[in-house]
């Protein structure tokens, strides 16, 4: 979740915070010329954090630190701001930037470890000029409540479970978009043992053709969605000749990609999906009534 804070402080702050961080932004891998304050003891620095954006010619700053449970509440203050040089400006998309910070924070996980994490915009525009944040302090509360399964924007979240981890899965290709029909005898020639299937635990997932976003902090999924089918047939417990799946499935050339500018994918001619009857009951396309 991005939140968008204009940087004036009421000095009388009613909340109350148990832990505090600094941080420090090494600008020197864009110019050397950027001075480097001595960083504080407390202070988190990392040519590494600060990361550019060549398609958006944009830069961002990310850091994350070991931490239990997730961060709430934040409250950013003692900010150093330095003029950008012309090294930098010429880096920089000048329509892109603004001048409030934007910041987006949350707990993440990786290899059972979890994480506290921050982003944040390090180039503002004050008036007619722009400057670098060279550091900043945050202040915040630890959320206790907050659980291991939960997902925030910019998370590395792990998958304990996967779709895949049970069950046997078998997988197909969709080469335009638009609705699909499945029949007993696609299934059979999968190699799924259509005389055991069971309608209702009939799913598909996959993300369709679509590609993923350039940046992996904007990726939306870490496994593939099930998508809603329509199972025409069925209703006695088994998928006989007569009996077919409906889906909508996605090519590789469906949607218009403004990343990229093409609606192709770039890295993929076929769109693949994976069907099973492992587990529970598979999504269904729900029935609206018409208006």
């Amino acid at each position: 979740m991005k939140f968008t804070i204009t940087l004036i402080f009421v000095s009388l702050f009613n909340m109350t915070f148990a832990q505090q961080k600094t941080f420090s932004v090494d600008w020197s891998n864009f110019d050397q010329s950027i001075s480097e304050d001595s960083p504080d003891k407390n202070s988190f620095r990392s040519s590494l954090n600060l990361e550019y954006d060549d398609l958006e010619r944009q830069f961002y700053f990310k850091n994350h630190w070991e931490a239990q449970s997730a961060i709430k509440d934040i409250e950013i203050f003692d900010v150093k701001l330095v003029n950008a040089t012309s090294s930098v400006l010429k880096l920089i998309n000048k329509d892109g930037i603004k001048e409030n910070y934007e910041y987006s924070s949350g707990q993440a996980y990786a290899r059972d470890i979890s994480y506290n994490y921050i982003e944040l915009n390090p180039v503002i525009k004050k008036g007619e000029s722009f400057q670098l944040v060279k550091s900043f302090s945050i202040r915040y509360k630890n959320n206790s409540s907050v659980s291991r399964n939960s997902n925030e924007t910019f998370s590395i979240n792990e998958i304990t479970n996967s779709v895949f981890a049970n069950g046997d899965w078998y997988k197909f290709y969709v080469e335009n978009s638009g609705v699909h029909k499945i029949t007993r005898n696609f299934l059979s020639e999968l190699g799924m043992n259509v005389s055991a299937i069971n309608p209702n635990n009939l799913k598909i997932v996959g993300h369709g053709g679509d590609m993923l976003p350039l940046r992996n902090s904007e990726n939306q999924y870490f496994d593939p969605p099930e998508i809603s089918i329509k199972v025409i047939g069925g209703e006695d417990g088994s998928f006989d000749d007569g009996d077919y799946i409906l889906f909508y499935g996605k090519a590789v050339d469906d949607e218009w990609n403004e990343e990229s500018d093409t609606n192709l994918n770039l890295y993929a001619d076929k769109s693949y999906y994976y069907i099973s009857t492992s587990g529970g009951i598979g999504n269904r396309v729900s029935d609206y009534i018409e208006p």
